[in-house]
């Protein structure tokens, strides 16, 4: 496992006022200046996605659009707003080889589904 500075101290130091324990939540972006919930954002996965500036991504892709700031010093940045707190980020590799957040599924449904056109 993963361990990578907590978003919901991140984001709560941008200003957002967090209201989702697990899932997904909406709320406003905290790179551009946005009048209404355009972004959600998912503390089990620890990901944050913009529908407007297109921003998908972790802690790190987060502190790196708002600073405007590259990786390294978006790392910088991340650990100095977090103190050090940390999560633990689930993982599992796709077939890729890229590595993919994981969390609560609360849909995983049964896998049995048949489209029409295959039920017989």
């Amino acid at each position: 496992m993963k361990t990578k500075p907590d978003l919901a101290i991140v984001l709560e130091h941008y200003g957002v006022r967090l209201v989702a324990k697990h899932g997904w939540a909406a709320c406003k972006c905290v790179v551009h200046d946005d009048s209404h919930a355009s972004a959600a954002y998912n503390l089990d996965k620890q990901v944050y996605n913009c529908l407007v500036c297109n921003l998908l991504g972790d802690v790190y892709d987060v502190v790196a659009a708002k600073e405007g700031v590259d990786f390294t010093n978006a790392k910088r940045i991340a650990e100095r707003i977090t103190n050090g707190n940390s999560k633990q980020i689930r993982t599992v590799t796709n077939a890729t080889g890229s590595v993919l957040p994981t969390g609560t599924r609360h849909n995983a449904g049964s896998g049995k589904y048949l489209p029409s056109w295959k039920r017989r």
